[in-house]
């Protein structure tokens, strides 16, 4: 059908440039040729669209609150913790999701919004949320779950070019006395162009339940230059593996 419409489109340029050709109209000829010409290009953009790249996920773990303090002026901080998980074959990214807290009576507090920077093909998400609410939340929910699948366009295609993680990083993970892990993994990042730019590198922690972390480290960078980085994963289960997904200016 895409091609039957370009032919279309071709035929009509053809008649439009020599209809116009010998009279005053030719300028508008002209418009309505780029304007048709247009609409096909738009016809045959391999670029998907956000609907095409919508992947199945799966709340596989309700948010629990698992801790409560109050600060100085009365105001709680609730944390919550949940899992979802991504059902595709495909790497996942630009997910996002929502968190409400609630009172003992079912009353809304508060809704804070998040978003997923990568979860990969059948990963689970370790979702961690914090919340400040003026009367102490009782219990949380997590909805309007969204994950799309991984696609670069133009402009993340570029910054990841300019940037090469080189390979040889260290992973560590220590217990601290706080009771929780600390993971790291060490590495050379180098920006390629010779200007200065704002570097990230992102990576991915699993701990021993096999829940997925992204953490990330960034710095202002001159580039062409290596830098060291360090990107740091605390929870309370001890990592066991990782993978440097990406690195980017930003």
């Amino acid at each position: 059908m895409k091609k039957l419409k370009l032919l279309f489109v071709a035929l009509l340029s053809c008649f439009c440039c020599f209809a116009f050709s010998g009279c005053s109209w030719l300028i508008y000829g002209g418009d309505i040729t780029m304007l048709f010409l247009a609409w096909a290009i738009n016809e045959v953009d391999p670029t998907p669209t956000y609907e095409e790249r919508r992947m199945m996920t799966e709340i596989t773990e309700g948010m629990v609150i698992t801790d409560i303090t109050q600060d100085e002026d009365g105001w709680y901080v609730a944390k919550a913790e949940g899992a979802i998980k991504n059902l595709g074959d495909k790497d996942g990214e630009e997910g996002s999701y929502r968190v409400s807290f609630y009172d003992e009576n079912g009353y809304l507090l508060e809704t804070v919004a998040d978003y997923v920077e990568y979860i990969g093909a059948g990963d689970t998400y370790k979702v961690e949320c914090e919340a400040t609410t003026y009367y102490k939340p009782a219990t949380a929910r997590i909805y309007n779950v969204e994950l799309y699948s991984v696609y670069d366009d133009s402009y993340d295609k570029n910054g990841k070019e300019d940037v090469e993680v080189l390979a040889g990083e260290a992973f560590a993970c220590t217990l601290g006395e706080d009771g929780l892990y600390r993971a790291t993994v060490t590495g050379q990042v180098k920006l390629l162009p010779e200007y200065t730019d704002t570097v990230r590198v992102v990576v991915a922690f699993y701990d021993t339940d096999g829940y997925l972390y992204v953490r990330e480290w960034s710095k202002s960078v001159l580039g062409p230059a290596e830098r060291t980085y360090e990107v740091e994963c605390i929870c309370d289960t001890e990592i066991v593996s990782y993978k440097v997904l990406y690195g980017t200016t930003w």
